[in-house]
């Protein structure tokens, strides 16, 4: 028996290099100083998961939306997670979402930056984004959107 299913919701990862001037320290520095003189961001907790693996988790103070309570649509970026490793010399921004429905906050977006060894020899910021079940209609607009999200990150790691 045949039968035809359709997905609406799939993973989507996309992926960048930013660049071979870029050190992943300097991503690292940016992705824990972000947003800490905003006053609706707050650290939530801190905790090292191991010698080399800090984890930092940031809560953004915003209005619950209309879609949110009585949609039950996600409501983005409630807090954001922040990992990074000195030993695989990586950080991950991940970006935690709430819904109605669920009781703790889940993964929505990460962010996963390190450092890549091409064809040519130079260590370049290698950049993945994957977006965690995301509307399929919504797929062309986010992935094109990456692209702009890469150079915003090349920019900000080099200030």
């Amino acid at each position: 028996m045949n039968s035809f299913r359709f997905e609406t919701y799939e993973n989507v990862v996309t992926k960048h290099h930013l660049g071979g001037s870029l050190n992943w320290v300097s991503g690292a520095q940016w992705a824990f100083l972000k947003n800490l003189n905003d006053s609706k961001t707050t650290i939530h907790s801190t905790r090292m998961i191991d010698a080399d693996t800090v984890e930092i988790i940031k809560r953004r103070d915003q209005n619950l939306g209309l879609a949110y309570r009585y949609l039950g649509m996600d409501q983005q970026g409630l807090y954001e997670r922040v990992t990074i490793n000195r030993k695989e010399r990586t950080t991950a921004i991940d970006r935690m979402d709430a819904n109605w429905w669920q009781s703790e906050a889940f993964i929505g977006r990460r962010d996963l930056f390190y450092p890549e060894t091409r064809g040519t020899g130079a260590e370049k910021i290698a950049f993945v984004r994957h977006d965690f079940w995301l509307f399929k209609l919504k797929k062309f607009g986010v992935q094109l959107y990456s692209n702009w999200d890469a150079w915003s990150y090349k920019r900000a790691f080099k200030s």
